[in-house]
């Protein structure tokens, strides 16, 4: 196996797994964003809705 060869690979799939998790990243920043600006309202329980 060449080694160059190798090491390259190694630096491909590093890039490709470092911008996975930033991606993940930044959705979860995206969500949280999200539902502080929209907070989740428990509907008023009435005797219609039993």
């Amino acid at each position: 196996m060449e080694t160059t060869t190798f090491y390259a690979a190694l630096k491909i799939m590093g890039a490709g797994m470092a911008g996975i998790f930033i991606f993940m990243l930044l959705f979860g920043i995206i969500i949280y964003g999200l539902q502080k600006v929209f907070p989740f309202k428990e509907e008023v329980q009435t005797n219609e809705n039993r």
